[in-house]
This record gives structure tokens, sequence and C-alpha cells, in this order.
């Protein structure tokens, strides 16, 4: 389950627990072939598991949650977060060639 079946789940539910919110990018992650994500935004940001990008991406989650938005801040953020790094990705490749 990726972002877009978090969009799908956000658009057709009225609110969802941050803790779903979690549970749902934590399976993305993993079958993305992430190890996990931090358990907490404090175990993020003391960076425990030492995985930058789940630090990252939790710590994000937690920062743009609103049950009263359904979730469309969160994932303009998640959005956004994806396409710099694909443009960071895209420009070091293009540097490499």
């Amino acid at each position: 389950m990726g972002i877009d079946d978090l969009v799908e789940q956000v658009i057709t539910m009225k609110s969802m627990s941050l803790k779903r919110v979690l549970d749902i990018a934590n399976r993305a992650y993993v079958k993305a072939g992430g190890l996990y994500l931090p358990l907490s935004k404090e175990q993020a940001e003391k960076h425990t598991i030492g995985d930058t990008l789940a630090d990252f991406i939790v710590i994000e989650i937690h920062e743009t949650y609103d049950k009263e938005d359904k979730g469309f801040s969160m994932l303009t953020a998640l959005r956004r977060a994806e396409d710099q790094i694909r443009a960071i990705a895209d420009a070091i490749e293009d540097a490499i060639e």
C-alpha cells in the first residue's frame, strides 16, 4: 500500500487516526524495501533505528497530520517531498552521466 492507496483511503473516510496513518505508512515502507518506520516521533527525532528516511517520514506525518482536513495537508507534504527527492536523484544521475 503506497501513497496513492493512502490518498484513496483518506478521500473515502471521514477521518483517520494518526496511528492508522502510521500503520499504513509502515506497511507501504516495508513493502517498498524499507525495514520499518520508527514507532513514535520521539524515536524518529533521536534516530534510534538508523534509517534517516524512515525518521523523516514519521516526523513529516506527525507534523502535518490534521484529522480535520482528512490528511490533505499531510499528503501534500509527502507528495512534495517525493517530488523533491526525485528531482535530487535525477540531478545526481544527470551529473554522473
